[in-house]
């Protein structure tokens, strides 16, 4: 999990899966309700849920690869998956 920083929408909390799919199918079934449906993102699927008390989470999943950054830290690029490193 991780605590993510926008300066446009605020701060949100992103959770890693291994299947975005999946774990939104899973979410719901356990009595989450869905603020967003799956989508692409540069590093494989993304979603947005609420949990039973109110809490919007983000799953999401690196199915397509990871960010590469520069020195300074900039994301710059997207190491595909299954490349080693």
């Amino acid at each position: 999990a991780e605590l993510v920083v926008h300066l446009r929408i605020g701060p949100e909390t992103d959770i890693l899966v291994d299947d975005v799919d999946a774990a939104f199918r899973e979410f719901l079934a356990a009595g989450g309700t869905a603020v967003e449906p799956p989508f692409d993102i540069a590093i494989g699927r993304c979603a947005r849920v609420c949990d039973p008390f109110g809490n919007v989470l983000v799953i999401l999943d690196q199915s397509k690869g990871t960010f590469t950054t520069d020195a300074e830290q900039n994301v710059i690029g997207v190491e595909p998956a299954g490349n080693p490193t």
